[in-house]
């Protein structure tokens, strides 16, 4: 239930309740019309809302993927050659007077630079796309400025350029450690994207050991309701960011980007 009469007040004229509302409505009125085809759609509409946005099924299936990496301690993680954080935390902006507009995987950044400074590595690098209205800009430049602007860290920063997906910044890396002769590298990603991450690397020849932040799901469920009064978009969003992973996990493994073996290993 809504904590305050304000709460209640703003989730019940929030767009996605007066849609919810108005499929229950819609349902209820075509049942006494007895127009049962449009009964029956606007009653399915509604169940889909209800089960993704009332409940914590989406929370749920998010926490699945996240688990393998759950209760991980900074201080308890081996050392390597380098610190690979993947993108996918932050766009550029013209707007915004810092130059950029951080988004939820922004925990990626904050993750590696939490590792750089305990000391688990020398090197850290950035992943990421292309962002910018030009879309030339990359991603781990942002970072890049960022940290030589706040001055994080002391220790040497290197970006992989701009990586359309994970698959590419796994074949990049793959080029720098070559060249580097790094035998182990730490993979910091969101908790419900490393299962397909580390398969990529490890598939790649790769030795990586799995970071997880970001746990939306895993943290939705400790401090979210079991069932809320109104919709929330929020469910939609981990049902997305489920759906994506499933489907990508089976894409890789159709490209061939994650081998048998590979599987075999994250699906722990």
């Amino acid at each position: 239930m809504p904590s305050s009469a304000g709460e209640f007040v703003n989730q019940l004229v929030a767009p996605l309740s007066i849609i919810w509302m108005g499929l229950l409505v819609g349902a209820v009125w075509q049942v006494r019309a007895r127009r049962w085809r449009v009964a029956w759609l606007f009653g399915g509409l509604f169940f889909l809302l209800t089960i993704f946005g009332n409940t914590q099924l989406p929370a749920w299936l998010l926490s699945r993927l996240e688990a393998p990496y759950a209760n991980q301690q900074m201080d308890t993680i081996l050392e390597a050659e380098a610190i690979l954080v993947l993108g996918g935390g932050i766009i550029s902006s013209t707007q915004s007077p810092h130059g950029f507009e951080a988004k939820d995987a922004i925990d990626r950044f904050l993750a590696g630079i939490d590792l750089i400074k305990r000391g688990k590595a020398k090197v850290l690098v950035f992943g990421g796309g292309a962002t910018g209205r030009d879309m030339k800009q990359s991603e781990s430049q942002l970072y890049m400025d960022l940290i030589k602007r706040w001055q994080l860290t002391d220790f040497e920063v290197l970006s992989l350029g701009i990586c359309a997906n994970t698959h590419e910044e796994a074949n990049q890396l793959k080029q720098l450690k070559s060249e580097r002769g790094w035998k182990k590298i730490i993979l910091v990603t969101s908790a419900n994207h490393l299962r397909r991450s580390e398969g990529v690397f490890r598939t790649a020849g790769i030795d990586v050991i799995p970071i997880g932040c970001d746990f939306q799901g895993t943290a939705a469920m400790q401090n979210g309701r079991v069932l809320k009064l109104f919709p929330a978009s929020e469910g939609f969003q981990m049902a997305f960011s489920w759906l994506h992973e499933v489907i990508g996990w089976r894409y890789y493994r159709l490209r061939g980007w994650i081998s048998d073996d590979a599987a075999h290993v994250v699906s722990r």
